[in-house]
């Protein structure tokens, strides 16, 4: 069940409702435990339990549970499975049918939240970044009190680059519930993109406390340690990260960066060519390893692998909005523009410097690069 697409959805199954551990779902049944559940119950009750198999990845035990409480489901109680099977659709990698689902979800229940999100997730599957964020401020606005909602916000809040409002809305997420590894998770990754490695550490810290099988915050905790200056011990936690989920092309690259840092070349390239592996699609270990390459004395192995960054740069539109894509697209340019002119062709090499400031007027590198063409 891996999407041959831009985002590796089995990362997590995002969850579109705040379910607690013991049960509590959707506010409107008791607790359930997850044994069986009668083919007769009630579509709330069955709902519940799916969105509770969900959060534990069993989407085969949820499917027909869905698909049974549909059969007798008032619109409230349609919307909210149809805002899980939102999910079930990603997971498929049916784009199609989960945008057409969470639309559905949204007209039988127009003050849901969790419609709302479930909306918001299918929207950025399919690179509508702006939209995705306007879902969500709308799930928050309906719910005020739900810390999936401002969770939620604070991730595509980053992905546009708002980092002040990411950061807001994920604290107001760890203020309604702090005892959840995915808000402190949310609330570490919005410290880091503000560069405040210190902060990210403590709240990725207390996600591992709250749960220590969740590779993204044990990613993150590698991030800011290695941002706060210790590399060895940065690395080895995004390892554990890589070990937790093997198949993550983002990890992978990650490590394969941090092994680059420390040297050791030899161990390096095979996390680059392990996460290209894994997502064909994503342009970061690409880029990375044409670092590697250049480093290494490789020019024309690194042009190659630079070139295949660029034509895979906008599929991270997923996660990115279109200025921060340009600011990425203008940093490979200028790379690419350092490796012309190490194999000699220094008016190729003008030309792209060039190509990278359009993009991206502040890049720092394409101006020294542009200035030391001129000399």
């Amino acid at each position: 069940m891996t999407p041959a697409d831009a985002v590796a959805w089995t990362l997590y199954l995002p969850a579109v409702f705040d379910v607690d551990a013991a049960g509590a779902s959707l506010g409107r049944v008791a607790p359930l435990s997850l044994g069986a559940v009668a083919a007769d119950a009630a579509a709330p009750l069955l709902v519940q339990r799916a969105a509770l198999l969900l959060q534990i990845g069993r989407i085969d035990e949820a499917r027909p549970a869905l698909a049974q409480a549909l059969k007798s489901a008032d619109a409230r109680t349609a919307s909210d499975a149809h805002a899980l099977g939102v999910v079930i659709a990603l997971a498929d990698n049916d784009k199609a049918g989960a945008i057409e689902l969470a639309r559905q979800a949204v007209r039988e229940n127009p003050v849901s939240s969790g419609a709302l999100i479930a909306l918001s997730y299918a929207q950025q599957a399919q690179f509508q970044i702006e939209a995705a964020l306007a879902s969500a401020r709308g799930a928050v606005r309906l719910d005020e009190a739900s810390a999936l909602a401002w969770a939620r916000r604070a991730e595509l809040e980053m992905s546009l680059g708002n980092l002040d409002a990411a950061l807001a809305a994920a604290r107001e997420a760890t203020q309604r519930d702090p005892w959840t590894a995915r808000t402190q998770s949310v609330l570490g990754f919005a410290h880091l993109a503000a560069i405040d490695a210190a902060q990210a550490r403590d709240a990725f810290a207390r996600a591992l406390a709250l749960d220590k099988a969740v590779p993204l915050p044990r990613l993150g905790l590698g991030l800011a340690t290695i941002r706060q200056g210790a590399l060895a011990a940065g690395r080895a936690e995004i390892e554990i990260a890589a070990i937790l989920d093997p198949g993550n092309s983002l990890i992978r690259s990650y490590l394969g960066k941090a092994y680059y840092d420390e040297k050791r070349d030899d161990k390096a390239a095979p996390q680059f060519t392990l996460a290209a592996e894994r997502d064909p699609r994503d342009p970061t270990p690409h880029y990375y390893g044409a670092v590697l390459a250049q480093a290494d004395g490789h020019p024309v192995e690194a042009l190659q692998s630079l070139q295949r960054s660029i034509a895979l740069n906008d599929n991270r539109a997923v996660y990115r909005s279109r200025l921060l894509l340009d600011q990425d697209q203008a940093a490979r340019s200028a790379r690419l523009a350092y490796t012309y002119r190490e194999l000699g062709f220094e008016q190729i090499a003008t030309v792209e410097a060039v190509k990278s400031l359009s993009l991206d007027p502040t890049d720092a590198a394409a101006h020294r690069f542009l200035a030391d063409s001129y000399l």
